[in-house]
């Protein structure tokens, strides 16, 4: 008797248990998605790589180290020999490439134009994840509430049909009103399939998003006659959809700019230092390029 009450018992807690499962609200379901989803990972990455990217882009670029031979001969007594001729040298040196400062300007404008521009994708990522969340979110929540309805109106069937049964073996009624409560009974049987069939269609569109969560239990909905932010003509550009234009104008901006100014040379400047050998001086060369 003791084992039967504990497994009685064990049952009931358990039961309790799962009928205490959290409930999956809209937010919680956008906040699962927006954790999982690899478009806002991807987005984020490339937000992070204009930053980087702009850090230095109004520096110069870095310095190169010259290193080489000049001169060595390949034949004749003195070949691949790096001291007897006066001509070979062994060559250091460094060069550095200056950039005109208008165009430094404008490869910051380019960088910054970058930044905003992946910012604003970003938003608009998260913006569309939460709008997709929510459609499929909502289509669940009222494909559940029709299967609901209909399984009271099967009750109500269950017992129109047992009612005018009974009211006809007690010798009152029509002759057809039970046979008229079967078919409606029948009727709403296809249509208890049909809410069952869309149930498992939403199901399997909200785990697109959220995985197994979507099959948790729904919460209650959200207000849907009130509007996260009001609708406004005049705020219009701030609308995350819209909002990417902008800085996406700013950077083919820039990037006319830039061509414009690529017809303005650049120039670099050359020093090294070239060792011959013991019976010869060393020299020193200084040289200046221009693009043409």
């Amino acid at each position: 008797m003791v084992s039967i009450r504990n497994c009685l018992f064990a049952a009931s807690l358990l039961s309790a248990v799962c009928n205490a499962a959290p409930l999956l609200s809209l937010t919680q379901a956008q906040r699962i998605a927006a954790r999982d989803a690899p478009q806002i990972d991807a987005q984020a990455a490339a937000l992070r790589a204009a930053q980087h990217a702009s850090v230095g882009a109004g520096e110069l670029s870095d310095p190169k180290l010259i290193i080489g031979i000049d001169n060595l001969p390949l034949d004749g007594a003195d070949r691949y020999n790096l001291t007897r001729d006066f001509m070979t040298m062994r060559k250091i040196g460094v060069m550095q490439d200056f950039t005109r400062g208008e165009k430094l300007r404008l490869r910051v404008d380019r960088a910054e134009a970058e930044v905003a521009r992946e910012a604003a994708l970003l938003s608009a990522a998260k913006f569309n994840l939460r709008r997709d969340v929510a459609l499929a979110w909502i289509e669940r929540h009222f494909a559940q509430r029709q299967r609901e309805l209909v399984k009271e109106l099967m009750r109500e069937a269950e017992l129109q049909v047992a009612t005018t049964t009974a009211t006809l073996a007690g010798g009152r009624g029509l002759a057809n009103d039970p046979l008229t409560a079967r078919m409606a009974e029948a009727q709403l049987a296809e249509r208890s399939i049909e809410a069952e069939r869309n149930v498992a269609r939403a199901t399997a569109n909200l785990a697109r998003w959220i995985g197994a969560a979507a099959s948790a239990s729904l919460d209650s909905a959200p207000a849907f006659d009130s509007l996260s932010q009001p609708a406004n003509a005049s705020n219009i550009a701030q609308h995350p959809s819209l909002s990417m234009y902008a800085p996406m104008e700013a950077v083919a901006a820039s990037e006319m700019k830039l061509a414009e100014a690529a017809k303005h040379p650049d120039w670099s400047l050359e020093v090294a230092y070239s060792q011959r050998g013991p019976s010869f001086s060393n020299m020193l060369s200084i040289g200046v390029r221009i693009d043409l």
